[in-house]
C-alpha cells in the first residue's frame, strides 16, 4: 500500500476502534478535525468506552492528597496511574506541576485546595507579596489534559473550603462550584460562634458558579487518508493496540505506506538503555536508561520489561541473562533449572520484550560462547533476518590457531551461527591476523550487520585494534578486517567504544583531556589512509567542568553523537555534556530526571561497581545499546 487508499469507513467501526484507545491517546484525536471532535465528545462514544472499562474491570488513575496551607506546596500521600482508562506514565500530582501559565513558578508558590469527578481547584501566587488581598489566582481544571478556567476573586476575604460539582445519569460534569468560607464577624455576637434566637449557628459562604456546556453528536464517515493521519499521531503503544480490532485496519497499520508517514513525523529519537555486559553471576542490569519519548511512550525503562518472561514467570532474576541487542531485538538467556554439569541447560531467546514477541534459538551444536546478535535491516529500517553468534571453545591442541598463526601467518576465530532465514547452526572459521580471544570481556558492539570485536594484546604500549566481521557478507569471504585503534597511545588513558546514529564512536579521556573519534567506514572508498577522524576539538574538561574532575567515558547518545555520558570518579554519579556547545551536568544525587524528551535514569549502585571492576586503564569499556525500533516490527522467524 504505497498510496493512500480513498476507502471510508462506517462511523460505528470508528467508534468501536477509538473506545479501544486510552483516554490520553484519544484526547489527541479531538483536535484533527472538528468531525472527530464532536464524535469524540458524543455522548454516544463516551458511553460505548465506559461500558468497555466497566466489563474489563478497569479503573482509573486517582491519588489522595494531602491537605494544603499557604506554608506547604502540593503534595500526594497515596497515588494510582498506568491503568488502561488513560495509561498515564506517572502519577496524577505529577501533572499539577509546572502550571503552563506559569511555567517558571516555584514548587511553593502553588497550593492545592480541592477535587471533584476529576476537577481540581488550586490557587497559585505568582508574585506574592505580604499584606497584600487577594493575590493570588484561582484555578478549576483538569491538570492532565491542561484545561484551565481562571475563577475571579471573591468579593471579600475568605478561606478556600471546597469544590463541588453536579453531572448528569453519565457521570459527566455538567458544572462546578468553588466554596469558600467567609472570615469571621469581628462583632462580638458573630453567629458562626453565638447562636441566633433559634439556636442555630452561621456558615457565611461566597461560592463561584460555572455555565453548564453539553456535547453534540454527529454521524460521518473519514476517508482512509486522513484515518492515516491520525493513527500515525499516537504512541506506537497505542497503534499496536487497533491491530486486533479488524483484518482492515491490520493491513492498514503493517502497510509501508502508513510506517514512513509515522517515522517521518517522528523526531530521530525512541527508547534506549545501555545495557551492562552480563556473565552468569550477574542479573541484568541497565546503566543508564531513556523512556517516555512520543514515539513508544512507555512509562518505564526498556530493562524492566525483559522480567519476568511470559513463559517463565517465576523464575529468580538471577537465573535471566541478557547478552546482546540489535535494531530492537535482544538476546537473553535463561536458566529455568540450572544443574552443575549439565550442558546446555540454558534456552536462548531473541525477541522485543515490549511487545513480548519471542523466537526460542535451538542450542548449537557443540559448547560455545555467547557473543552478539546480528541484523539486517531493508532500506526503511525493517529487521529482515537476525543471527546468534556464538565463539567456540578453543582446541585442546597446544596449537590452537586462535593463538598460534598458521602457515600463512594468519589466526583463526570458530563461531556457531544460527541463522533466522533457515532456522539451523552453521559453523564458520574466519581468519584474523591478529590473535583471537576465545572469552570476550565486552560485548561486541554492531552496526548494520558488522560486529567489531576488541582484542586485548599483550603489548600495552598499543592501543589494540577492532577485529570487525560482516555476518550478512559474502559466504564465500572468511577474511577478517582487523581496525587498529587511534594512534598516539598512552597507557594513562581512559576509553570506551560505542555507537550512535549508525557511527562506531571510539572516546578518549587523558589527563582531563577529551576526544571523540569517528570510524571512517568508507575507507576504502574514499581513498582515505585514516581508519578514524576527530569528530570536532578537543575538550578541557578541567576547565568546563573542575580542576578536580576525574572521570571514565561510558558512553554516546545512540541518537545524537554530541551527547556524550561519563562516570565521575570523586562524585560517584553520572556526567553529561554536550560537545557541540561544551555545556556539562553533573548529576549528583540523581537517579532520574526528565526533559522535554522524556525520563531519563541511571543506575548508580550498579555504574559505580562497573567502574572499580573494570578500572584497569589498559581496557575499553563497551557498553551494549538497546534501542527500540521506530516501528513496531516483528520478531523475523520461520513460517511455523
Amino acid at each position: 500500500m504505497e498510496a493512500a487508499a480513498t476507502t471510508t469507513i462506517p462511523e460505528a467501526i470508528l467508534v468501536e476502534i477509538i473506545v479501544r484507545l486510552p483516554l490520553r491517546s484519544i484526547a489527541r484525536l479531538k483536535s484533527v478535525c472538528k468531525q472527530w471532535k464532536v464524535l469524540i465528545e458524543s455522548s454516544y462514544l463516551r458511553r460505548v468506552f465506559v461500558s468497555l472499562q466497566k466489563q474489563s474491570s478497569s479503573s482509573s488513575s486517582w491519588s489522595l492528597m494531602f491537605g494544603t496551607d499557604y506554608p506547604y506546596p502540593i503534595a500526594e500521600a497515596i497515588g494510582f496511574h498506568g491503568c488502561s482508562t488513560w495509561d498515564l506514565p506517572r502519577s496524577l500530582g505529577s501533572y499539577i506541576m509546572p502550571f503552563q501559565r506559569y511555567p517558571n513558578l516555584p514548587t511553593r508558590s502553588y497550593f492545592y485546595r480541592s477535587s471533584s469527578n476529576g476537577l481540581i481547584w488550586i490557587d497559585l501566587f505568582p508574585t506574592r507579596t505580604v499584606g497584600m488581598t487577594f493575590y493570588y489566582k484561582t484555578f478549576v481544571g483538569y491538570p492532565v489534559s491542561q484545561q484551565w478556567v481562571e475563577i475571579p476573586p471573591p468579593p471579600h476575604e475568605c478561606k478556600a473550603t471546597a469544590l463541588v460539582t453536579r453531572v448528569d445519569e453519565d457521570g459527566v460534569v455538567l458544572s462546578f462550584k468553588v466554596v469558600r468560607t467567609c472570615d469571621p464577624d469581628p462583632d462580638p455576637y458573630d453567629q458562626s460562634v453565638v447562636p441566633n434566637n433559634m439556636g442555630m449557628y452561621e456558615w457565611r459562604v461566597c461560592v463561584y458558579s460555572s455555565e453548564t456546556q453539553n456535547c453534540m453528536e454527529a454521524a460521518t464517515t473519514i476517508p482512509e487518508a486522513i484515518l492515516v493521519e491520525i493513527i500515525v499521531r499516537l504512541p506506537l503503544r497505542s497503534i499496536a493496540r487497533l491491530k486486533s480490532v479488524c483484518k482492515q485496519w491490520r493491513a492498514l497499520i503493517e502497510s509501508s505506506y502508513l510506517r514512513r508517514v509515522f517515522v517521518s513525523l517522528q523526531k530521530q529519537s525512541s527508547s534506549w538503555s545501555l545495557m551492562f555486559g552480563t556473565d552468569y553471576p550477574y542479573p541484568i542490569a541497565e546503566a543508564i536508561g531513556f523512556h517516555g519519548c512520543s514515539t513508544w511512550d512507555l512509562p518505564r525503562s526498556l530493562g524492566s520489561y525483559i522480567m519476568p518472561f511470559q513463559r517463565y514467570p517465576n523464575l529468580p532474576t538471577r537465573s535471566y541473562f541478557y547478552t546482546s541487542s540489535s535494531n530492537g531485538l535482544i538476546w537473553i538467556d535463561l536458566f529455568p533449572t540450572r544443574t552443575v554439569g549439565m550442558t546446555f541447560y540454558y534456552k536462548t531467546f531473541v525477541g522485543n520484550p515490549v511487545s513480548q514477541q519471542w523466537v526460542e534459538i535451538p542450542p548449537p551444536p557443540q559448547e560455545c560462547k555467547a557473543t552478539a546478535l546480528v541484523t539486517r535491516v531493508d532500506e526503511d529500517g525493517v529487521v529482515l533476518s537476525f543471527k546468534v553468534v556464538r565463539t567456540c571453545d578453543p582446541d585442546p591442541d597446544p596449537y590452537d590457531q586462535s593463538l598460534v598463526p598458521n602457515d600463512m601467518g594468519m589466526y583463526e576465530w570458530r563461531v556457531c551461527v544460527y541463522s533466522s532465514e533457515t532456522g539451523a547452526w552453521s559453523f564458520k572459521r574466519l581468519l584474523s591476523s591478529v590473535p583471537v580471544q576465545y572469552t570476550a570481556y565486552y560485548p561486541p558492539v554492531n552496526v548494520n550487520g558488522m560486529l567489531y570485536r576488541w582484542e586485548r594484546i599483550v603489548d600495552d604500549s598499543a592501543p589494540g585494534s577492532l577485529l570487525a566481521y560482516d555476518f550478512f557478507g559474502s559466504e564465500d569471504h572468511d577474511h577478517c578486517q582487523v581496525i587498529p585503534l587511534p594512534l598516539p597511545y598512552h597507557e594513562d588513558v581512559r576509553r570506551c567504544l560505542t555507537t550512535s546514529g549508525g557511527d562506531v564512536i571510539y572516546i578518549e579521556i587523558l589527563y582531563g583531556r577529551l576526544k571523540v573519534w569517528k570510524l571512517n567506514n568508507n575507507k576504502n572508498d574514499s581513498g582515505s589512509s585514516e581508519w578514524w577522524h576527530l569528530s570536532g576539538e578537543e575538550i578541557n574538561l578541567v576547565s568546563v567542568v573542575g580542576s578536580d574532575f576525574d572521570c571514565f567515558p561510558m558512553a554516546v547518545n545512540p541518537f545524537n553523537a554530541d551527547i556524550v555520558y561519563m562516570w565521575s570518579v570523586q562524585d560517584s554519579c553520572l556526567v553529561s555534556g554536550n560537545l557541540r556547545t561544551q555545556e556539562f551536568v553533573v548529576h549528583q544525587e540523581l537517579e532520574s530526571w526528565r526533559n522535554s524528551e522524556g525520563c531519563y535514569s541511571i543506575n548508580t549502585y550498579h555504574s559505580k561497581g562497573y567502574i572499580e571492576d573494570n578500572h584497569n586503564i589498559t581496557t575499553v569499556l563497551m557498553l551494549s545499546q538497546f534501542v527500540l525500533p521506530q516501528w513496531m516490527d516483528p520478531v523475523p522467524c520461520l513460517p511455523n
